[in-house]
């Protein structure tokens, strides 16, 4: 999807997925002739984890069959990129 949004302005994505016990959303960015992604933060379950510095918000949930949400603050040209979301297995160590 290419979306054209005024500078200053906010954007959320939405990311969805139907993968049983995948408990983690991770948020990334790849900006043009940039083969590295950029982690921009996580959803554990319900709980928002954005990195420091990043300019983003994060809501909702990353349980199956749920909405997690990536909101992109004060859009600039510097935010062109394409923003990727995956789903994880979370094993928390006993």
């Amino acid at each position: 999807m290419v979306v054209a949004i005024k500078s200053g302005a906010k954007v959320t994505l939405n990311c969805s997925h139907s993968i049983e016990n995948y408990e983690v959303i991770l948020w990334y960015k790849q900006q043009r002739n940039d083969k590295q992604l950029q982690l921009l933060g996580y959803i554990y379950s319900e709980n928002a984890n954005p990195e420091k510095g990043m300019h983003v918000e994060m809501s909702g949930s990353a349980y199956r069959n749920q909405t997690a949400r990536l909101t992109i603050l004060n859009i600039s040209p510097e935010s062109s990129a394409v923003y990727f979301c995956a789903a994880r297995f979370h094993n928390a160590a006993n």
